[in-house]
Order: C-alpha cells, then structure tokens, then sequence
C-alpha cells in the first residue's frame, strides 16, 4: 500500500483540477480574451478583464492550460 500515492490521487490531484476548472470557468464566464500574447515556446498568454476581476492564464503550443499566472478579483 502506498500511501504517498494514495493520498497524491484521491485528495491532491481532484484538488488542484478543481481549482483549475473553476478558474477555467470564470474565465470562459467573460468571453474571448482581452489580451493574447505569445510565449515562450510557442505558447501564449491569454487574458481575461473584466470590471472587478483580472486574470492570466498561461497556454502551451497545443492550448492546454499550463498554468494560472495572475488572478485579482476587486
């Protein structure tokens, strides 16, 4: 029985995930981004702006999200 995979599959990963699709939604919720820049490796760096609420999310060349690199909400 491994416990560090235990505990890494049925409380880290549904965590993370989670919190990514409801960022994810959020920003589908304000339409197409406001702001497209690329990234490294061919990558981008969408933006979404909205009153009261700001973020950036990062994307690979295959548009996955790889990362969220600002969020504020007023």
């Amino acid at each position: 029985m491994d416990l560090f995979g235990d505990f890494w599959y049925v409380w880290v990963l549904p965590f993370v995930g989670g919190i990514i699709w409801y960022l994810i939604t959020k920003a589908a919720a304000c339409g197409a981004p406001s702001s497209v820049s690329p990234a490294g490796d061919g990558g981008k760096l969408c933006q979404w702006i909205a009153t009261s609420y700001h973020i950036a999310l990062l994307f690979d060349a295959n548009d996955v999200c790889t990362g969220i690199t600002h969020e504020v909400k007023v």
